[in-house]
């Protein structure tokens, strides 16, 4: 059963309720929307459900149920996916319903059921200009020990996931890890899509590093599964690393015998230059000889 760790803790994430919306948006003050961004599709106000074993259970065939989960007049949850800036970076939840298990505690599921108004909110925001430095160096050095299994491993750009919950018209409180992991769909920007890459997410968190990978196929996006909310970063392994370590010199082009392919074009050059040469030079001796 998930739990909500996050309450009154802050950690050292942003710190909400400092009476600015961790987002950055306007706060509506209705219990209704998000807040600083657009509702992703798969946001929104959870389905009428039922609570079994102590978890919200959608009941099929009941639309988006936008009136209120559970029976008419009951509370009700909302999950959304708040993108900072859209034209940097944009993400989805996989799956409302998962999240809002993997966040609620049974007490504050029951108490939607007796009408509160409960509020899951993710941050997302790409950073590579605001990361701080111990962050940095953390996902550095956990970039530095994943070559070993990654050879080629290199960040592509910094991103900010960070989760906050609100009940009914209550401050915004940071939750920085639940108990069951969920999926989070992150679109991929378009410098990175059009690289031909395997991609992995870094991530940073309380001091330590862990590589994930991503779960889907598709190339224009990148799926996790996380329970922890902090910073991640995109990394790529290009797909000609994959055999062997990475060059040194381009990072791009496969190595032969461990040695850049462009270092042996230019030694190959090199040895037809001097092999011109020499057959120019002898030539030339062989022309005053019969002079």
């Amino acid at each position: 059963m998930g739990g909500n760790p996050g309450g009154d803790d802050t950690g050292g994430g942003r710190k909400p309720g400092d009476s600015r919306n961790p987002g950055g948006g306007i706060d509506t003050g209705d219990g209704t929307k998000p807040v600083g961004g657009e509702t992703n599709p798969v946001d929104g106000t959870i389905p009428k459900h039922t609570v079994e074993d102590g978890r919200i259970v959608p009941i099929p065939g009941n639309g988006t149920g936008n009136d209120g989960a559970g029976t008419a007049g009951n509370g009700a949850v909302i999950v959304t996916v708040n993108n900072v800036d859209e034209a940097l970076c944009t993400a989805q939840a996989a799956d409302a319903v998962a999240v809002a298990n993997a966040v609620l505690t049974e007490e504050e599921i029951r108490r939607v059921g007796q009408g509160e108004t409960i509020e899951i909110r993710i941050d997302v925001e790409r950073i590579d200009d605001k990361v701080s430095e111990q962050e940095k160096s953390v996902i550095e050095k956990g970039i530095g020990d994943a070559q070993k299994e990654v050879p080629g491993l290199t960040v592509g750009m910094y991103v900010d996931i960070s989760m906050f919950l609100r009940q009914g018209k209550g401050e915004w409180n940071a939750v920085h890890r639940i108990d069951e992991p969920v999926e989070i769909v992150i679109d991929m920007p378009e410098a990175l899509r059009e690289l031909s890459a395997d991609f992995y997410i870094v991530r940073a968190h309380e001091g330590e590093c862990t590589l994930l990978d991503d779960l889907d196929d598709a190339a224009k996006t990148i799926t996790i599964k996380t329970e922890r909310f902090s910073t991640y970063a995109i990394a790529y392994q290009m797909l000609a690393d994959k055999n062997g370590v990475r060059c040194g010199l381009c990072h791009i082009c496969p190595t032969f015998l461990g040695i850049c392919c462009f270092i042996w074009l230019l030694l190959i050059a090199a040895a037809v230059i001097l092999l011109f040469v020499i057959l120019r030079r002898r030539k030339e001796r062989e022309t005053q000889d019969e002079g």
